[in-house]
Formats: structure tokens, C-alpha cells, sequence
């Protein structure tokens, strides 16, 4: 018997060894003469050739691999055949690779399923995710079993993480594993359990749930023949240990504890539903790092803390809301993290949940013109191209965020695209990506994602053409708000940006505004040092001095009005550009300085309007003294203007252009006032506080410039070079030209009938009853009080901006009727009526704001009225000067 079981040996090593040479593939294969020559076969012997032959089957490829698929031996194993529904970290499998050459490396990779040929060796399941997990029994030679006889029963459970998985679970809680608590819980489709029969070879569990704090665990399968009794010997059970990772809620989630019956640990998470908005980033310390007996109790305080209302308040600094916050009024929420800004909003971030109205709406989306149109279009087919290219692409990919159908959702092309640009980035850039490659030390899927989804935490603020902050802009706008102007745009007082005509109309225009405000200087000028200014103040009467003193102050007073942030017909925008190109203030609607260097962007457009808001206005002065000085010397022996015979007679070169430039100064203040406070007004947008606000990207306390929303107040530039230029310009402008006025006349207050006097300072003071002589200094501070509402109100709504206006305008009203320092009773009529018309057109400009009121007249009657009533005013003021 022993020559006989020599022999068996030798028959099946020389047979297998056969095998490794390739032999041909056929329909059967039989026991070479090689093997067998040479022995004297027993009946032993033949009974195993036999059986040989009976377990032969035809290769599909010939090579060692599947040569051992050629012999059924016992089953020794349980292993992973596939796994969906969840990631997975894997290796190459040796044979695999030395099959391929050597080619693969060696390296983890991340995938969303297995890959053919590799090993797994963490499986990563995100909670309230089904996934699906089959496993395959395989034999000695490592080729799986694919009878049933004999059949498995296989079971799983879960447990913590065994220390040969490369785990450190805390000793306490290890400990309390081994008596029998239960970490994390496993749940199972309905009708399903853990328990299991094998068909043929395979065992499936279909839709499992896994419960649990997060960190590592292990699922061990055991598989047990079934016939066996209880004691059955190890040769019969096999068993297998996969090590697994829960890992954290993914964002747009909200953290859900168990039942009170149930462990603490036993945390899961829960989608947030449509018009709900999950923010929460779950950052709870993994199981591994708990090292306490009492770790229920200090699980259970940190899930009431997540879910406590610490962070609701709008000051508080807390975040840590482990729930789904509700809808922001002025955004759309698909479900999950997904929040996308109204038409006419805008936020800091792609996860910002604070959103703000955009200074112009059109700039964020409202009145869409066709080449705005055109623009988020293109950017959606983009961004459509994109998803489907990365579909097919492996690697952790979140589960929430590209569940969700945008189509049925938003209705217009800027919404779609700027939910796409969020879903790509939540799909395919979630945290526990980034999570999962630093603990594990792999190599994550690298994804080609479209530049607006590239915004990890990490990331500044981007501005570049394809960036999500860019696409929530119209085209030309840009930055912070959409509130300033790319290059070849010019900006205006209502953040409007219009695109910049050609350079010779630009200059054109320029120069025929810039004209227009050094002849009405100096027809004021001529009006002032007149004869018949100069007689009507002998005869005590009203002068067209007087009169039109009070049209510029009521133009000055119009502009300012009219500045207001809003949707005013064109032909409001038309009237006031014209009287803006008289008076000299800043006209960014008939023409921009901007445009005479189109390259620059936001921040040279910003520096160029402050340089021309100074030196125009001085220029215009400088000219218009000049072309004095040219008629005084040129013209005088010629005497072209009689009326100044008067003039040049009593006052002296140096006299008269001091006159002149006090008059400039009359016209131009507004202008200069603006300019000089214009500098301090700074725009307020997030205000860093409340529910995420670290995800607010625009929170500088301090605010932002109004005429360059993407430089922060008091800080680079602005404190080093415009600020001390703010700080002179309103000192010595703002405040010193009233002030000026007011020495001036006092000096001379006991000679104020004096006929060198009068002609010389009269402008100031001849119009106004002899003890209120420094009027024209409070005239001043009024016209400073409404520039100040009108510069600084830009920053707030444009009610209440609007408002302001009104109750300025109302208490000027009230003082001046109240004082009555108007020597002529025609005068004070007129100056009444400037500011009942002014505050009418306040009061009708809101009409404009309230855009779905049937109640209020239309845009187009309430235009008509307000434009009647204001060329009513005028017309009695024209009235006046003809009977004069």
C-alpha cells in the first residue's frame, strides 16, 4: 500500500506539473504517457487517473493561473468579489501583476469599485448609503468555488478594528468591544439578516446600512458548511476579515443619533430635503481616538452639542450645527449642500449661506439682455460636457449633490449654471476625499473639474473669467457684488458698467462737457460783475444773479437726487446728464474718464475717477481764470463788454479773479465734496458672523470701497495712498470753503454797503438780509449735509438711502423758512419751491422700488409726472429772470 500511495503522488505532481507547461486546450485532457511511464499503475492509481480526467476543464486561457482552475480542490477561503455602492482603497493582486508584465504599481488607489485583479484592503462606506457586498469562496489553489456541494452558510458582523488592520482603538474602548458592546450597528434590507447561503461559491448581502461613530472597523464573514454539527472542525469553516472606514456625514447632511434604547454610538446621517441647506462638515474625532470607559456618555454629549442651537444667533461665532438649516430667503435650495442665489443676488462663496442684493441688479442676473443670455448658456453646456466626462471617471464621489435633478428646478440659464458649477464640486471634490488620501497615504482620484467647481477651502477668492464668482456676474461686471467693471467698461454712480464707446467719442464728449462747465462759470461770472447786477443792488431789487443762484443750487440739488440707485427712465439719465456737463459734477453717463484707458481693471478705474473728480474741477477753474485774465489784458482797450466797464474800474486783476474763483468754487463744490468723501465710503458685505461664517469670503469688517468693491477700507492702497488724499481733501474742501466763505464776510461785516465791497464779496452775502450776511456759508453746509447722505447712503438700500435724502432736504426747508435770512420774498418763494419739487421727486422715486404694486402709478406716468414737475419749477424760475 505505501508503493501504491508513492505512486498516486507521483502521478499527480508529474500531472500538475504538465499542466504549468501549457499543454493544449481541447474538450478533454488526459494523463499524458510522460506521467505514467515508467510506473506500474495499481487499481489505486487508475481509480485516480479517473477522477483526473473527470475534473479536467477547458482553459479559456492558457496559463498557470487558470491551469489551476483544472483541479477542484476543497474550499480554504473566503474572499471579496465585488462591492458596489461604496469605495474602495485596493492593491494590485501579485498574480495580476506578474500576469501584466509588472506594470502595475504597487501603490493604493481609490475607486469606486473594485478593480479586476486587485485586492481590497479598506473598504469605505459613507453613512445612510446602501451598498451591496459579495463574496466569492475559493479553494487551495485559489481558483473559486463555483458547486454548491457542499454548500456555506456565511454570517457577518461588525466590530472595531482589529490591532493587525493598523488600528489604535483607545484600550477602554477595546475592552469594551471584547465584553460584547456593540460599537456599530449593521442593518439589513427587510426580510434580510446576517446570515447567508453560498450560490455557487457566492454570498451576497444587498443594501446594508452601517450605524456608527466615525472612524475604522472590521467586518468578519464567517462561513461554516452546512450539514455540520456544532462541532464541527476548523477544516470546515473559513472565515474573513474586511477592514472598512465609516467615514464622516458627508455636506448636505444632518447628523442623526439613535433611539434612546440604543447605544449613542450608533450616529447616522440624513439628506437634507428640498428648500433645506446643509453646511456641516462632520469633524467628530474618529472611534480610535476615544479612549475612555465611559465613551457613550461623552458620545452622547457631543451629538446634543452638534445639534444644539449654538450657532443660530446672528453675533454667535459657533458653527458647529449638525443639522439642516432652512432656506435663506433670497437663494434657491435644491437639497443637500446645493444654494444658489436668486436672480438679483449674490454670495461670497459657492457654501456662503448669507446673500446679498446686488447694488444693480441687472449685473446679477435681472433683465437679462441676449448677451448675457448667450453667456450663462454657453457656460452650461460647458458644465454639462464636463459631468458627463467625469461619470465614467473612478474615485470618492459625493452621493448627494449629484443625486439631484437641477433641470426640474431652475428655469433660467444662471441659476442652472451656478447649481451645475456647486454639484460638480460637491460630486467630485468632497471633504472625505481629502480625508481618506491624507490618513490612508494614497494617491486620490485626480479629477479634471471645470475651473468655477475648484473651490476647496483652500483656494482664494478667484475672479478669473470661468470662476463661480465670475459666473454669477453679467457680462462686463465683476468682484464683489458684481458691483465693479471689467476693462473696456466704465462704471458708474449706480454700479452700472456700460461698455466704452471709441476713443474719439470718448475724448469728444469730454471735452465738449468739460467746455460746457467753463462757459457757465463764466457766465456766472459775467452775470456777477455786471452793470446790472451792479444796479440792482443800488435799487435794493431782485438781480438774474439772484435767480439763477437759486437754478444752480436747485441743478446742483437735482443731481444729487437723481443719483439715487434707481431704474429711472433715460430720459432722467439724458436731463441730468446735461446739467451735470453745466455744473461739473460727475459724469459718468454721457461720458467716463475710464474710457480713455480701457485696459485697466477695477482697481486703475477707481484711481483714474479719483484723479480726474479733483484735477477736472480745478482745471476748470485754472481756464477759467485764465480766459479772465485773457480778457482783462487783451480785450480792455478794445472794451468789448460794457457791462464789465463797472467791474474793471472799481477792482483790480488780482480782485477780480479772486471773485471769479470764489464763484468756480460756488458751482463746483458739490463735485469737489463728493469726491473728497467719496474716499471714506466703504460698503459693508458679509458680516462674518452667525452659521458658517467661516465660509463668508467677503467678511473685512471694515467694508469695501464703493468705487472699488474689491479693495478692503483702511487697508493696502486705500490707507497708504488714498486715505491721507481723503483726509486733505475734506478738510480743505469740504470744510474749508465754507469756513472761507464765512471769514471773508465777516471780515467786512461793517462795511458790507460798501460799493468795493458789495462788488467784490456780493455774490456771498447781497442777496441775504444784512444780520443772517453768512447764509451763504450755511448754504454751503447744506449742500455738504445732502453730498454726504447721497456718498455715504450708496452703501445702504436705496429706501433708505431715499429717505435720508427727504428728511435732509425737508430740515434744510425748515431752517431756511424758519430763519428767513432771504432779503426778497420772490427769492425765498423760488428757494421753496426747489425744495418741495426735490422732495416730491424723492418721494416718487420710490415708486420705482415697488416693482409688482398695482397700486402705484407705472414706471413710465410716474416719470412723466415727476420730469413735469420738475421742468414746472424750473420754468418759474425762467419766468422770473425775463420779468427781471
Amino acid at each position: 500500500m505505501e508503493n501504491d500511495d508513492v505512486k498516486v503522488m507521483q502521478i499527480f505532481m508529474q500531472w500538475t506539473a504538465t499542466l504549468d507547461h501549457h499543454p493544449p486546450p481541447g474538450p478533454s485532457l488526459a494523463v499524458s504517457s510522460s506521467v505514467t511511464s515508467g510506473l506500474l499503475l495499481s487499481p489505486k492509481a487508475i481509480e485516480l487517473n479517473q477522477t483526473l480526467h473527470g475534473c479536467a476543464q477547458t482553459p479559456m486561457v492558457v496559463n498557470s493561473r487558470d491551469a489551476q482552475r483544472l483541479i477542484a480542490v476543497p474550499t480554504t477561503g473566503v474572499r471579496v468579489a465585488n462591492v458596489t455602492g461604496a469605495s474602495v482603497i485596493s492593491t494590485p493582486d501579485q498574480a495580476q501583476a506578474a500576469d501584466d508584465g509588472g506594470q502595475r504599481s504597487g501603490n493604493a488607489r481609490l475607486s469606486s469599485s473594485l478593480p479586476a485583479g486587485n485586492q481590497l484592503q479598506t473598504l469605505l462606506i459613507t453613512p445612510n448609503s446602501p451598498f451591496n457586498l459579495h463574496v466569492q469562496l475559493y479553494d487551495g489553489l485559489g481558483q473559486g468555488v463555483v458547486s454548491d456541494a457542499p454548500s456555506y452558510s456565511l454570517t457577518i458582523e461588525v466590530g472595531l478594528a482589529s490591532a493587525m488592520a493598523g488600528s489604535s482603538v483607545g484600550s477602554a474602548l477595546a475592552a469594551a468591544a471584547a465584553k460584547g458592546d456593540r460599537i456599530a450597528q449593521l442593518r439589513f434590507s427587510y426580510g434580510a439578516s446576517e446570515t447567508v447561503n453560498s450560490s455557487h461559491g457566492i454570498a451576497s448581502w444587498t443594501r446594508l446600512e452601517l450605524s456608527g461613530w466615525p472612524g475604522l472597523y472590521e467586518f468578519a464573514v464567517a462561513a461554516t458548511q452546512i450539514g455540520t454539527g456544532t462541532d464541527t472542525p476548523s477544516q470546515y469553516k473559513v472565515g474573513l476579515r474586511i477592514a472598512i472606514e465609516l467615514l464622516p456625514c458627508e455636506v448636505g447632511t444632518e447628523l442623526e443619533v439613535p433611539n434612546q434604547a440604543d447605544p449613542s454610538s450608533w450616529t447616522t446621517c440624513s439628506t437634507c430635503r428640498r428648500d433645506q441647506l446643509g453646511l456641516w462638515i462632520d469633524q467628530r474625532r474618529p472611534v480610535a481616538a476615544i479612549d475612555t470607559s465611559d465613551y457613550l456618555t461623552y458620545m452622547n454629549s457631543t451629538n446634543m452639542q452638534l445639534l444644539s442651537n449654538n450657532g443660530n444667533s446672528p453675533g454667535s461665532s459657533r458653527t458647529n450645527r449638525a443639522f439642516c438649516l432652512t432656506c435663506p430667503a433670497d437663494a434657491v435650495c435644491p437639497g443637500g449642500p446645493l444654494v444658489v442665489p436668486k436672480i438679483g443676488f449674490w454670495h461670497s462663496a459657492a457654501n456662503s449661506p448669507l446673500f446679498h442684493r446686488c447694488p444693480q441688479p441687472q449685473a446679477c442676473g435681472a433683465a437679462i439682455v441676449s448677451g448675457d443670455s448667450w453667456q450663462w448658456h454657453a457656460a452650461v453646456i460647458v458644465l454639462r460636457t464636463a459631468a458627463a466626462s467625469l461619470e465614467a471617471t473612478g474615485g470618492l464621489v459625493g452621493n448627494i449633490a449629484a443625486a439631484i435633478n437641477l433641470d426640474i428646478i431652475f428655469s433660467d440659464n444662471r441659476s442652472l449654471a451656478l447649481g451645475l458649477c456647486q454639484q460638480l464640486w460637491h460630486s467630485y471634490f468632497p471633504f472625505q476625499q481629502l480625508l481618506v488620501a491624507t490618513r490612508h497615504d494614497i494617491n486620490a482620484t485626480t479629477f479634471n473639474l471645470p475651473l468655477c467647481a475648484m473651490l476647496a477651502a483652500s483656494t482664494p477668492i478667484s475672479l478669473e473669467a470661468t470662476s463661480y464668482l465670475q459666473m454669477q456676474c453679467a457680462a462686463g461686471y465683476t468682484g464683489n457684488l458684481c458691483a465693479t467693471c471689467k476693462p473696456g467698461y466704465s462704471l458708474n454712480s449706480d454700479y452700472q458698467c456700460t461698455p466704452c464707446p471709441s476713443m474719439l467719442r470718448t475724448v469728444g464728449v469730454g471735452l465738449l462737457a468739460f467746455i460746457g462747465t467753463v462757459a457757465f462759470t463764466l457766465y456766472t461770472c459775467f452775470s456777477n460783475l455786471g452793470q446790472g447786477h451792479a444796479d440792482a443792488m443800488e435799487a435794493h431789487a431782485v438781480s438774474s444773479l439772484d435767480v439763477l443762484k437759486v437754478i444752480i443750487t436747485h441743478i446742483q440739488y437735482f443731481i444729487i437726487v437723481t443719483r439715487l440707485n434707481v431704474d429711472y427712465p433715460a430720459i432722467i439719465g439724458r436731463c441730468q446728464s446735461v446739467l451735470s456737463a453745466v455744473t461739473g459734477a460727475e459724469n459718468y453717463i454721457a461720458w467716463s474718464p475710464t474710457c480713455l484707458f480701457p485696459h485697466l481693471g477695477s482697481a486703475g478705474q477707481a484711481a483714474v475717477q479719483l484723479c480726474f473728480g479733483f484735477t477736472l474741477p480745478c482745471m476748470v477753474a485754472v481756464v477759467v481764470m485764465a480766459c479772465w485774465t485773457l480778457r482783462r489784458c487783451s480785450w480792455a482797450s478794445f472794451q468789448p463788454f460794457r457791462s464789465l466797464l463797472h467791474a474793471d474800474q472799481s477792482l483790480s486783476l488780482a480782485h477780480q479773479l479772486a471773485v471769479v474763483l470764489i464763484i468756480a468754487s460756488f458751482i463746483l463744490y458739490p463735485s469737489l465734496c463728493q469726491t473728497s468723501l467719496g474716499i471714506f465710503a466703504c460698503y459693508l458685505i458679509d458680516s462674518g458672523a452667525g452659521a458658517f461664517n467661516e465660509n463668508q469670503k467677503a467678511s473685512w469688517p471694515h467694508g469695501y470701497w464703493v468705487r472699488d468693491m474689491q479693495q478692503r477700507c483702511y487697508n493696502g492702497i486705500h490707507h497708504q495712498i488714498y486715505m491721507p488724499i481723503g483726509v486733505a481733501g475734506t478738510v480743505i474742501l469740504c470744510l474749508g470753503l465754507p469756513l472761507t466763505y464765512f471769514v471773508l464776510v465777516w471780515r467786512c461785516r461793517h462795511n458790507l454797503k460798501d460799493a468795493f465791497v458789495q462788488i467784490k464779496y456780493g455774490f456771498l452775502y447781497v442777496q441775504y438780509k444784512p444780520r443772517f450776511f453768512w447764509w451763504a456759508a450755511v448754504l454751503q453746509v447744506q449742500t455738504l449735509a445732502l453730498v454726504t447722505v447721497q456718498t455715504f447712503g450708496r452703501t445702504v438700500v436705496v429706501l433708505q438711502q431715499a429717505m435720508l435724502l427727504a428728511i435732509v432736504l425737508i430740515t434744510n426747508a425748515a431752517i431756511t423758512m424758519t430763519c428767513s435770512p432771504v432779503r426778497f420774498p420772490l427769492i425765498m418763494v423760488l428757494e421753496f419751491l426747489s425744495s418741495a419739487v426735490l422732495s416730491l421727486t424723492v418721494i416718487l422715486s420710490l415708486a420705482f422700488l415697488e416693482e409688482n404694486s398695482s397700486s402705484l402709478p407705472s414706471s413710465a406716468a410716474v416719470s412723466g409726472h415727476r420730469y413735469n414737475t420738475e421742468q414746472d419749477g424750473l420754468l418759474c424760475a425762467r419766468l422770473v429772470v425775463c420779468r427781471n
